[in-house]
């Protein structure tokens, strides 16, 4: 959820809604009655407990990304001339022809060399004057309105890039005048190519960017891995603020460059409101290069302000990887934990950590399991724990989310990778009960074949469709699941698995 929700931020959505909520009856059982225009995000699903650290993540964000103004140094053209000419009326989706012409390829490319961009059709290019566009970008483009095409050569006049991928446009609009005004767009394009002021590459995108690369820098340049680490820029007259976001289950060591920017910044998580350390730093070329590790499916926000000092932590990353924090593994707790569920009245010792749908009795079952295992620091431990500072309890899998208990205080929340939690502050000389509150995911009852369905009565109604059958149909689609079981044929993998250890 985190991820995806990240992907939307990245495509340049700043505000976020949970779309519904479906209110359910006592009676309606466990998985409550869902409403087919929401979300299932209500209080009948497994992890409702937790989801005040999604919640309240994407409130931070949405509230940041709504501040000042987007900065956009790039427009890519919509050929939407081209689409009404090609397509019969009865069968014309914009959206999807548009992308269909430009392709996710080309747009994403764009995007991933680190420039961010608008689409523009006719109207705002013949306002190109009132926006700070400093290139203009067509892609697969054969007609256009006259007027769009004097536009663009007025844009090139002033000093604006435009770059043309493939052939140069060459055909008017419509039938009124189209001899004419063909050969004026022709004339105009001819014209901006033999003045330099329009750059035709060859028909490829990387040619695209290659262009662009040499004539106007990135905004923000991610060295190592783009595929998988996106920005989103916004400034207001006080500061810039970046959320860049890694959307890939790896630890990545990443470099930014972010041009034309010569003031302190500091570096913040949004799900955890914590200050971030930086790997190093350094102002060159009329920019700044910071060096980040950043964490599986970990967001961050940089703010580069005169209030802002730039501080630098660790050693240089040389080779975009990381392998995480790198602390050395003090306790082996991966044997003998005692397993809990008091909703199916169950409870069992784990010689080994299994998840629990690999238990016959539990293979449908959503809900909270709860492991627990005691352990014992004598006074060496003890020594070491205090000479270290800090301790770091990890699980190598989650299904899905859990709640970390030492001594009976909660140590936090996990439902993201990396599955680690800091628990040296509530440990204590001599015996130390761990207690971890794991939730699943709904699913695994919602394909339960023994779940109880009601049918419903399907009396003769006196208005339409007079009979209830067809709407009884509907309704036990959805309250049964009938989509999700043909979706999803196993049950997913829960509770706790693999390893568990200690890190100082």
């Amino acid at each position: 959820l985190k991820a995806a929700v990240d992907s939307i931020y990245l495509d340049g959505v700043n505000q976020i809604v949970n779309h519904g909520f479906a209110y359910s009856p006592e009676e309606s059982g466990k998985l409550g009655w869902p409403f087919y225009a929401s979300t299932q995000i209500n209080h009948k699903n497994t992890w409702w407990p937790f989801y005040k650290e999604i919640g309240t993540y994407i409130n931070r964000v949405s509230e940041w990304l709504r501040q000042g103004e987007p900065v956009v140094r790039i427009a890519v053209y919509l050929p939407q001339a081209d689409i009404w000419a090609e397509n019969p009326l009865s069968d014309i989706h914009m959206c999807m022809k548009l992308e269909e012409r430009l392709t996710t390829r080309a747009v994403d490319a764009i995007q991933k060399a680190g420039y961010w961009f608008d689409y523009v059709n006719d109207d705002v290019v013949e306002r190109l004057s009132e926006y700070s566009y400093e290139a203009l970008i067509l892609l697969e483009c054969e007609r256009m309105p006259l007027g769009t095409a004097r536009a663009m050569a007025a844009y090139g006049e002033k000093g604006g890039l435009l770059i043309c991928k493939g052939d140069l446009p060459g055909k008017a609009c419509g039938r009124m005048r189209y001899e004419e005004e063909t050969r004026s767009i022709q004339r105009i394009f001819r014209e901006m190519k033999q003045r330099g002021l329009c750059i035709q590459t060859e028909d490829r995108v990387e040619a695209v960017i290659d262009r662009l690369q040499k004539k106007l820098e990135p905004d923000v340049e991610v060295r190592y891995r783009p595929d998988v680490v996106g920005y989103v820029h916004r400034t207001d007259e006080e500061r810039d603020v970046y959320f860049v976001s890694n959307i890939s289950e790896q630890w990545v060591g990443e470099e930014l460059r972010f041009s034309r920017q010569e003031r302190g910044f500091a570096v913040f998580d949004p799900l955890t409101a914590e200050e971030k350390k930086t790997d190093y730093w350094a102002y060159e070329k009329g920019g700044a290069t910071v060096g980040v590790t950043l964490e599986p499916y970990q967001s961050l926000l940089f703010v580069f302000s005169g209030e802002c000092e730039a501080r630098s932590f660790g050693e240089r990353t040389v080779n975009g990887e990381a392998l995480g924090a790198g602390k050395e593994v003090w306790m082996d707790l991966s044997l003998d934990w005692g397993l809990e569920i008091p909703e199916a009245a169950f409870e069992t010792e784990l010689a080994v950590l299994e998840g629990w749908e690999q238990i016959s009795r539990l293979r449908y079952f959503s809900g909270e399991g709860i492991y627990r295992k005691e352990i014992f620091l004598d006074q060496e431990d003890w020594g070491r724990l205090e000479s270290a500072g800090e301790a770091w309890l990890v699980l190598e899998h989650l299904g899905e989310a859990a709640e970390i208990f030492v001594n009976g205080m909660s140590a936090g929340i996990l439902f993201k990778r990396p599955y680690r939690v800091e628990i040296g502050k509530l440990l204590t000389p001599g015996g130390n009960l761990l207690e971890l509150r794991v939730r699943n995911l709904l699913i695994n009852c919602a394909i339960d074949p023994d779940y109880p369905e009601v049918p419903e009565p399907e009396p003769v109604i006196d208005r339409w469709p007079y009979s209830t059958g067809r709407l009884n149909l509907n309704r036990e689609e959805w309250i049964y699941n009938y989509r999700e079981r043909e979706m999803v044929k196993e049950p997913m993998a829960s509770g706790i698995w693999g390893g568990v250890w200690v890190e100082i």
